[in-house]
């Protein structure tokens, strides 16, 4: 074996995976060593997150775009596509609803409670009933004068 043969061997076991490269001898710094903490503490939705945040933000632009130029508004129930969750939920970000259609959104939900329909029937058969007693009153009145 030459001397060159030997170098060359030796720098093959230096590049192969069997052999400890003079990166991984040196120890690492506390900056290095609190990256790869950080990293590992990381839990692996967060990074998939991170990584659809970066893909949907676009999708979620240009559904902005198209929704304003064409001035459509959706409802905060109507998905675009069904079957497919808006890209602004998989990025994290809420719908944009001005104040206007949250109040009546807000109104909209109270007169569907239970205690709101029973008040709203009630109110309907008490309007019933002094209808009712008003005709009878002029029926009543009508009566006498005749």
């Amino acid at each position: 074996m030459t001397l060159q043969d030997a170098f060359v061997r030796n720098k093959q076991l230096n590049n192969s995976s069997f052999g400890i490269s003079k990166t991984e001898k040196r120890p690492k710094t506390k900056e290095e060593l609190a990256q790869i903490r950080k990293e590992m503490m990381k839990s692996k939705t967060n990074k998939n997150r991170e990584k659809k945040q970066l893909e949907v933000v676009g999708d979620f632009v240009n559904d902005m775009k198209v929704n304003y130029n064409n001035r459509q508004v959706s409802s905060p129930t109507q998905d675009s596509q069904p079957g497919r969750t808006p890209s602004r939920l998989a990025s994290g970000n809420r719908l944009m609803v001005n104040a206007k259609e949250a109040h009546n959104r807000s109104k909209r939900m109270y007169e569907k409670l239970p205690e709101q329909k029973r008040k709203e029937l009630e109110k309907t058969k008490m309007d019933e009933l002094k209808e009712r007693q008003r005709k009878q009153k002029e029926f009543s009145q009508n009566l006498r004068r005749n």
